[in-house]
Order: structure tokens, then sequence, then C-alpha cells
């Protein structure tokens, strides 16, 4: 194995810990991707016209499932249960649902 394929082995796991790491402690998925398609060109950057790296190392890595925050969801459907439930109400007193009529 040359240092060139032990470097790619290694910041290719380095990258996917670190998407994992972003999971864990609570980024969205539209940030992991954000952070890991800018990290993605500044490596496409480095192949072609710097001819630094022979390849890019975020290639394989993938976001995966995220972990679901329950607290999170129970207060997303909180909130939708109250707003639910106050637009009936809302309707049946003024007939079309509109608050300020």
């Amino acid at each position: 194995m040359s240092i060139a394929d032990y470097l790619d082995y290694w910041l290719e796991n380095v990258i996917q810990a670190w998407v994992d790491d972003l999971k864990v402690i609570g980024y969205s998925r539209q940030s992991i991707r954000g952070y890991l398609g800018c990290l993605s060109s500044a490596m496409t950057y480095a192949i072609l016209p710097l001819k630094y790296i022979q390849s890019n190392p975020c290639a394989p890595v993938k976001i995966g499932k995220m972990p679901v925050d329950v607290k999170a969801k129970e207060k997303m459907l909180e909130t939708y249960t109250w707003y639910y439930i106050s637009r009936k109400r809302r309707k049946s007193q003024n007939g079309n649902g509109t608050p300020w009529t």
C-alpha cells in the first residue's frame, strides 16, 4: 500500500466520521449536504486544475438516515394540533376561518 493510498483511505474515513458526528450533534440534512458539497467542490478543484490529489475523497461519503428528534417531532405535532383546532374554532365562529373578520 502506497502513502497516497493510505492517505486516501484515511481521508475518506475521516470525512465519513465527520458527517456522522454532524448528524449526532443535530445538524439538519440540508446543512450537512451543504457542508459536504462545499468540501467536495474544494476537493474537485484540488483534482483538476491543481493536481494535488487523484480522486475526490468525498465521493463515497453518504449522509444516510437522520436520527429522529422525538421532542422536536412532538413539538411540531402540538403546534400543528393547536393551529388546526384554533382554525376550526374561527371557522365555526365567523364562517370563513379568517381571524380578521
